[in-house]
């Protein structure tokens, strides 16, 4: 809804980067509706020599709270650019500074502190209602320290999470 609302005055994009299994993802209704998917992948051999099995063998790739930065940085240097690739800033296709990130667990927390230094808006979500958590993020100084915004995880129209992120947009 949000890339029809700024069709014509601004590029929306979204991508999914997660420690989680790319193929659950893949599964979900939310696949869809993302532009890209950074997840661990499982691999068998089946898979790499053709054959018939689908015997997991292991992962293909592994995205780790600590590497979560890596395609991060490739979707602000532009599609088929590597971490290593030498890009000028004024090159970059997504500005790291017109970046918003929402995180949903810990394992948001390093990419958080990389991607504000960079300029990015960063937003902490917790569920709905859930006042423990909404607590245990808010007095986590790791999380604190490294967030914008701690608001419910609520993506629909007028929620304070959608409009967080549409004044963000119409900044940029």
């Amino acid at each position: 809804k949000m890339r029809e609302d700024w069709k014509g005055r601004a590029l929306v994009s979204s991508h999914i980067i997660s420690v989680g299994s790319r193929e659950i993802i893949e599964g979900s209704p939310v696949a869809k509706e993302v532009d890209g998917i950074y997840a661990s992948e499982l691999v068998s051999s089946g898979q790499i020599f053709g054959g018939k099995t689908h015997t997991l063998d292991g992962m293909r790739e592994i995205v780790s709270p600590f590497s979560k930065s890596k395609p991060l940085i490739s979707i602000a240097k532009g599609e088929g650019r590597h971490v290593d690739d030498i890009v000028q800033r004024q090159d970059y296709k997504v500005p790291q500074q017109n970046i918003i990130y929402i995180g949903d667990g810990m394992s948001d927390v390093p990419i958080s502190a990389y991607a504000r230094k960079k300029g990015a808006l960063i937003i902490c979500v917790y569920p709905p209602g859930d006042l423990a958590a909404y607590e245990k993020a808010l007095t986590n100084k790791r999380i604190r320290d490294r967030v914008h915004w701690l608001v419910p995880q609520d993506y629909t129209k007028g929620s304070p999470l959608w409009n967080i992120v549409n004044e963000r947009i119409a900044l940029i």
